[in-house]
């Protein structure tokens, strides 16, 4: 059985962590980690607000918390990977544009989701209380963006284990793994092959990527 406490528990890690990467500010990439941390536990702390919700309207208020780091993570994550990295053109105008614009947009379709239904055709309480959501087009759109930027981030980190010198691959290999272990508990997600309807493990994933 799921308890929401498991996500409290990540979120409170999710945030001492990023206390703890704030004192190394001369790592390349370290600002954007921490507001990657930062979102993760926003997640995870939204989580367990929507999980413990009895009514659907308070559930769907958690939920509208929850996107703006359920939006920001992958751009994050991304954006940190090419900082770490080293390639220049993480500053180049056409890549923020290619990496935050979905997220953007998704955040405004979460908030006026009532009026078009894009990002959630509808929302129901299941027979345990539990909230279901049918997911609109939107969904599948921010969805495949986000894949996309986590993919890229994955390919970054790869790339960069094979040039670096051999001292340093211990980090790489880390992050390369941090980068991969979040995709698989959003793909049972996303396929509804959970046992328990309505969980997303994903938020627990990058807790632990983290």
């Amino acid at each position: 059985m799921f308890h929401p406490s498991t996500l409290l528990v990540s979120a409170g890690l999710s945030f001492w962590l990023a206390q703890h990467v704030r004192r190394r500010k001369a790592t390349p990439g370290s600002a954007t980690f921490v507001w990657l941390l930062v979102a993760i536990g926003t997640w995870c702390l939204c989580g367990a607000g929507h999980w413990a919700a009895g009514s659907l309207e308070a559930k769907l208020a958690w939920s509208r918390g929850q996107y703006f780091a359920i939006a920001s993570v992958p751009a994050l994550s991304l954006t940190f990977a090419l900082q770490f990295a080293g390639l220049p053109w993480v500053t180049w105008a056409r890549t923020i544009a290619f990496i935050w614009t979905i997220p953007v947009l998704t955040v405004i379709a979460c908030l006026t989701n009532a009026w078009h239904g894009a990002l959630w055709s509808s929302v129901t309480l299941g027979p345990a209380g539990r909230a279901i959501y049918e997911h609109g087009w939107w969904f599948w759109i921010a969805a495949g963006h986000a894949y996309v930027l986590m993919l890229a981030g994955t390919l970054v980190i790869a790339r960069a284990l094979r040039r670096s010198p051999m001292p340093y691959r211990g980090q790489f290999v880390a992050l390369l793994a941090g980068a991969v272990l979040p995709w698989g508990g959003n793909l049972v997600y996303v396929t509804g092959l959970l046992p328990i309807e309505g969980l997303d493990l994903t938020p627990l994933m990058f807790a632990a990527s983290g």
